[in-house]
């Protein structure tokens, strides 16, 4: 998905930790999430995206709550995706099909 501006994918915890990572590494993930401001709240596979910086570069952050994660205690707690983005870039309804097929392999 690089053709259409996709740069980076980080898989992480309910609270924004850095699981795995794909094209962009876990300090970087830190960085567009720290100069991101406030973190918006996203409905279960539902996604929100913002504008932040790295390097004095633009990029878009896509968040994607997947719907899908551990329960202890009965409180769920959801994986989430965040997609990374030239600002030049359009992901249209990626980011959803994307969500869907990683998924498939953590649900």
């Amino acid at each position: 998905m690089k053709v259409y501006g996709l740069e980076g994918l980080c898989v992480t915890s309910f609270d924004l930790s850095p699981i795995i990572s794909f094209g962009i590494d876990f300090k970087s993930v830190e960085a567009l999430l720290r100069n991101l401001g406030d973190i918006p709240d996203v409905e279960t596979l539902q996604w929100k995206y913002r504008e932040s910086t790295i390097e004095d570069l633009r990029k878009w952050v896509y968040i994607i709550n997947s719907g899908v994660g551990p329960s202890e205690e009965s409180i769920f707690m959801p994986y989430y995706y965040i997609l990374f983005a030239s600002p030049e870039s359009f992901l249209g309804e990626s980011p959803g099909i994307l969500a869907s097929k990683i998924n498939l392999i953590l649900g």
